[in-house]
């Protein structure tokens, strides 16, 4: 503990010049029980930053206090927190405003004890904590704008979700007879992050960021060990990084999601999903966790197979049915998935380099966060969908069919963009300038907001750019005077240096 009484390294409080301040706020999971100073999340964080930074010094203060709730920690805030000058305040909670709604668990022999709890909440009664609890941390960003420093929050992980449990995780916590009544609560939480989100600059939902880590990373019902700590600080960067890029505090950066590498032991896989989803019949159990590379499954109906942890490299199931399959942490590298109907398939922690998806219909397939890089994505119907942060790195999209798709802040370093749809899609902070060769020809662009965007150097030629909201992006330089149409199109805030519209038809708000 420090001499302002906070865990960590001394700081100054005044803060120094060419220092951008982050100052982290939580419970004991952001104090770090169990671990050291220098293996907790902000720690990590820091030293990650430092790395990463232009030019400044960046630090990262912690101020977790165990036990502490949102009622404590908004006060915290306003009463001392902001006398440290913060540039960024990163909010980590949830667990301990459980507890708010959770007092019908604390027994009648602990009275004094719950009339505490309820004291420490700041209400007189849990029914209507979620609402207050949204209420108070918007007002901490309100507090944020007023002082000048952005504020991000995060619901933090539980062992539940997708989290393949060790036996130790799982005595620790699904066990407790609370267990039911918190994941209801935790899920009233979650359902608070948009309204939260209109007042922040960030509002994440981390409950299943640990999903599918097979080592344990719990060392009681709530608190993670050293490794546990890397992968939050590796997550809280991701999520932090577009906003000090923005801001010239550090280098753009591509982050990869954490690869998995489960266990050769066909065994020790299928333990392992049955200890979260429940026994197998005999049937089911024919893929788990196998060496199933090369093998010929095209034509076949595969509906609802289980390929958990399998290695599938060089597998064909061209024209196969494969509805409902789960290919968890498989390694599909190089398999041929052409004309398959993939509806509802599960690629948590999927290897799927080279993975030909070619004429595939993604509508029903969850992608958030799924890494598609290399993918071979030719024809496919991606419309609809939510890509949001989805690695595209390398991945083929000819032909494919993205209207209406979100791919906000999605890489596409190299990705293949010819022939595309993206017709209404959303393409917030999506660098079309990192496609290859910058080639948009035959692109469909009619609608899509690219908003935030680099735009430098991408060949509009004869597009139809009708509907295109530009706001915020970066089209220095630009030569619109090849054919090109403009209706209705929005250029708030847009940086046009050197942009040449000389002889354009501009029919634009």
């Amino acid at each position: 503990v420090n001499s302002e009484g906070l865990r960590g390294q001394e700081f100054s409080k005044d803060k120094p010049d060419n220092t951008y301040r982050i100052i982290a706020v939580g419970g004991s999971t952001t104090f770090g029980s169990g671990v050291t100073d220098e293996n907790t999340w902000p720690r990590i964080l820091e030293k990650k930053l430092q790395n990463l930074s232009e030019s400044k010094n960046i630090e990262v203060i912690n101020t977790g206090i165990g036990g502490i709730t949102s009622f404590n920690e908004s006060k915290l805030i306003k009463e001392k927190l902001i006398h440290y000058k913060p540039d960024l305040l990163i909010v980590y909670d949830g667990n301990n405003d459980m507890g708010c709604k959770m007092v019908e668990h604390i027994t009648k022999d602990h009275n004094d004890s719950k009339e505490a709890k309820i004291k420490s909440c700041g209400v007189y009664s849990p029914d209507n904590y979620e609402k207050i609890y949204a209420e108070r941390w918007s007002e901490i960003c309100r507090v944020g704008e007023e002082n000048g420093f952005e504020t991000v929050f995060i619901l933090q992980p539980i062992p539940h979700f997708d989290k393949i449990l060790t036996d130790q995780e799982f005595h620790n916590y699904f066990l407790r007879p609370e267990h039911t009544s918190y994941l209801n609560s935790l899920e009233s939480y979650a359902q608070q992050l948009g309204s939260i989100e209109k007042h922040c600059t960030a509002a994440a939902d981390f409950r299943g960021v640990f999903d599918y880590y097979l080592e344990p990373l719990y060392w009681d019902y709530i608190h993670v060990g050293d490794r546990g700590n890397e992968i939050l600080a590796d997550k809280v960067l991701e999520l932090i990084s577009p906003i000090l890029h923005e801001k010239g505090i550090t280098k753009q950066i591509l982050l990869q999601p954490n690869i998995i590498k489960p266990s050769q032991d066909p065994e020790v896989i299928l333990q392992l999903y049955e200890a979260n989803w429940g026994k197998l019949l005999p049937n089911q159990k024919i893929f788990v966790g196998q060496n199933l590379s090369g093998n010929d499954f095209s034509n076949s109906n595969l509906e609802n197979e289980i390929f958990f942890g399998s290695d599938l490299t060089n597998a064909n199931f061209e024209n196969s049915v494969l509805s409902g399959s789960d290919f968890s942490l498989a390694n599909l590298k190089n398999a041929n998935l052409k004309n398959a109907v993939i509806d509802g398939i599960k690629l948590w922690q999927t290897t799927l380099d080279q993975t030909d998806f070619t004429n595939a219909d993604f509508r029903q397939v969850n992608l958030v966060n799924v890494d598609l890089t290399n993918a071979i994505l030719k024809n496919s119907n991606l419309s609809n969908k939510d890509l949001t942060k989805t690695f595209l790195y390398k991945s083929d999209l000819s032909g494919a069919d993205l209207t209406h798709s979100n791919l906000s802040v999605v890489y596409l370093g190299d990705t293949v963009l010819k022939d595309a749809n993206l017709t209404n899609a959303l393409l917030y902070e999506a660098d079309l300038s990192l496609a290859l060769a910058k080639d948009l020809s035959g692109t469909v662009l009619i609608g899509a907001a690219i908003t935030h965007s680099n735009l430098v150097g991408v060949d509009f030629s004869g597009k139809n750019l009708s509907g295109v909201n530009f706001f915020s992006s970066d089209l220095t330089g630009q030569d619109f005077r090849n054919n090109i149409t403009f209706f209705d199109n929005k250029f708030q805030s847009t940086e046009l240096s050197n942009a040449n519209f000389e002889g354009v038809d501009m029919f634009s708000d």
